[in-house]
């Protein structure tokens, strides 16, 4: 079955049929030193459990370029969510990260952690 379809039938649709039809974004230029240090915090405020280590090492795998996603479950407020994360790298030293979700309170959240974080690249190159 391709991922597309599978992604569809168990994330998109049980959304929609939910009445959660909009998904909702985040997202942030970070240094790549910076992306597991960020990812520590977000599960330190957020209790997500994303693998840090896995997505830093994702981030500084990529090549200037490409682009890389992945989509999965996490507990947030008692609840299993779907969130997807995409790493768009454009620069050799930092990328731009991505968290998408049909619960618009875990993205607001995740904003509110992209804005504390103390090490942004602030500029889009």
């Amino acid at each position: 079955m391709p991922k597309t379809l599978i992604i569809f039938l168990f994330v998109i649709l049980p959304n929609i049929l939910l009445g959660e039809s909009r998904q909702y974004d985040a997202s942030m230029n970070i240094e790549l030193d910076d992306v597991r240090p960020f990812i520590v915090q977000l599960n330190k405020q957020l209790g997500l459990k994303l693998n840090a280590k896995v997505l830093s090492d994702y981030a500084k795998s990529i090549a200037v370029g490409n682009d890389f996603s992945e989509s999965l479950d996490v507990h947030y407020r008692g609840t299993v969510l779907t969130i997807t994360y995409e790493i768009r790298k454009k620069h050799p030293e930092s990328t731009k990260f991505y968290f998408f979700s049909y619960n618009r309170y875990l993205i607001d959240d995740i904003r509110l952690q992209m804005k504390s974080f103390p090490k942004i690249v602030e500029n889009d190159t």
